[in-house]
């Protein structure tokens, strides 16, 4: 909601809501009168292709991420459920570490 928040912030923000179905979030806005653009050349957003935030990402990173989600995808097809959840905590604590 954070990186929401500042996009946004060059307009009037009325409300900014999590979308309770989905990932994802409402706006709603509107453009002030005297309405200026504000650069966010200096922001870091978060990356869900590098998983912590940053200004870019490069092909190498989206060709990575491609080839992580693709071998997911096929280990989640094989492999029996006991054995993904214990994947999934052990992945799970894995991105909370710095």
């Amino acid at each position: 909601m954070e990186d929401i928040n500042v996009l946004f912030s060059d307009l009037s923000i009325e409300v900014v809501e999590a979308d309770p179905n989905s990932p994802g979030v409402f706006v709603k806005a509107y453009k002030p009168e005297t309405y200026s653009e504000k650069n966010l050349d200096d922001y870091d957003l978060y990356s869900i292709i590098r998983c912590r935030r940053c200004r870019s990402i490069s092909i190498f990173d989206v060709q990575l991420f491609k080839v992580k989600r693709t071998l997911r995808s096929l280990v989640s097809r094989i492999l029996p459920s006991r054995f993904k959840t214990i994947l999934k905590r052990a992945f799970s604590m894995d991105q909370r570490s710095p």
